[in-house]
Parts: C-alpha cells; sequence; structure tokens
C-alpha cells in the first residue's frame, strides 16, 4: 500500500488568494479574480509553502509500469491536520486490505502514527525521518541536516555498542583520529515481523555490527533492541 500526499499542485484549483485582481486588457477594467474559498496555506516537509486545498489519496500499485490504483481520497481542511486524516484513511483501510505489508509515507506521520501501523496492523512504515534543520535561501530549500540521536547502550562480548540513529538509519559511534565521533552505518540484514498472543505485531531488524565481530545487533523500532551473537 502506497500512501501519498497531495497539495494544490496536483489537484483542480484556483491558484488566487482572496483579494487578488487582474486588468482587463481590452478595457482595462480591475476585475477580481477567481479563487477557491476553502483554500488555505500549508507547509510541506521540505520548508516550502503552497497554497490551496489538501487532500490526502491513499493508492496501491497495479501490475502496469508507473501504474496505481487510487482507493481513497479524503479531505483535510485543517493546516497540520494531515496525519490525522491519513490515519483515518488507513484505519479504515486496513480491514480491507489484509494483504497489504507497508505505508509510504512523508515526514507528515510521525513516531506515535508509525508505531500503531506496525504495531496494530503490521505494516512497515516506510517514511523519510523529519530533518534537524533545512536550510532555505530565497524561500526554497538548499541543504539538509540530518538529525542524529542516541537510541541505547547494547554489551556484545564483553564490550558496550552506543546504537545511534542518523536520519532514520542505525548506526555506530567512533572516534577519528582528531577525537571526533563519526557515525557509521550499519548495514540491515532482514527485517522479521512476530505476533503476541494478544494479536499486536512486533518487528525486529537484524544489523551487521562492525564494531563486535562477528556478533551481529538486531534492533527493532518498538519498545526494545536485541543482539543475538
Amino acid at each position: 500500500m502506497r500512501q501519498t500526499r497531495r497539495e494544490s499542485s496536483d489537484t483542480v484549483v484556483h491558484k488566487a488568494r482572496p483579494g487578488d485582481t487582474r486588468v482587463d486588457k481590452e478595457t482595462g477594467e480591475v476585475l477580481p479574480i477567481r479563487f477557491e474559498a476553502d483554500a488555505g496555506l500549508h507547509f510541506q516537509g521540505d520548508g516550502e509553502t503552497a497554497w490551496g486545498c489538501k487532500f490526502v489519496i491513499t493508492a496501491v500499485r497495479s501490475t502496469k509500469v508507473h501504474g496505481r490504483i487510487i482507493v481513497d481520497t479524503r479531505h483535510s481542511p485543517d493546516v497540520g491536520g494531515e496525519a490525522k486524516t491519513a490515519m483515518e484513511a488507513l484505519r479504515s483501510l486496513a480491514p480491507l486490505a489484509p494483504g497489504a505489508l507497508g505505508v509510504v509515507y512523508d515526514t507528515a506521520l510521525r513516531g506515535k502514527h508509525h508505531a500503531e501501523l506496525m504495531r496494530d496492523y503490521g505494516m512497515i512504515s516506510i517514511n523519510r525521518v523529519q530533518a534537524a534543520e533545512v536550510v532555505v535561501v530565497d524561500g526554497k530549500p538548499k541543504k539538509r541536516v540530518e538529525k542524529t540521536l542516541h537510541i541505547e547502550d547494547k554489551i556484545v562480548n564483553g564490550k558496550t555498542v552506543r546504537l545511534y540513529s542518523r536520519g532514520g538509519a542505525i548506526g555506530i559511534g567512533e572516534l577519528d583520529a582528531d577525537g571526533k565521533q563519526r557515525f557509521l552505518e550499519l548495514k540491515r540484514v532482514k527485517t522479521t515481523r512476530r505476533t503476541d498472543k494478544n494479536g499486536k505485531y512486533w518487528f525486529y531488524n537484524l544489523y551487521a555490527c562492525r564494531a563486535a565481530r562477528p556478533s551481529q545487533c538486531t534492533s527493532t523500532r518498538q519498545r526494545k533492541t536485541k543482539l543475538a551473537n
């Protein structure tokens, strides 16, 4: 299942705003321009703004190249309410699509949304993590600064391995020759989904851990991490 967001450029709307006018080239008369009364200013995940009506469209891929089938469309009228609208759509569709494996979205969905999709519906939630900072020049995003967070410490073969997350990737922190810490991304080996006795889903990622050869680190996106030799 693929979930995409549609802004004003993807819907049929009037781009003019209330109060905008135009001049008739023949008569010189100043005339009001037709506008969409329900339109508003929306902020995208990359820092850019868009004026128009926002809709959340849910679609699944078809067997044709670049093909997709729209299965749900909902208006998201409130500024900042996109995630709420998206989750309402996904909750409605989940029982109707038991074979759906995951959801692809943008930065509108946050941790609590990913947790619900994975825990309650068994769907892998894929999206780009919100940046720590987006440098904007002349109204356009020019540089993305990734967010780095310490996840937890694990003991592997008697050695402490510090796990970090940077831009959504799991890695370890190592000191370079100058004594500065650098991020080394770990290679994901596989992802496993399990179901507990309450019918909830758990996801486990297995990573090759360079800092503790020949051991391997496993990490879940929910509730805990594990290590396996």
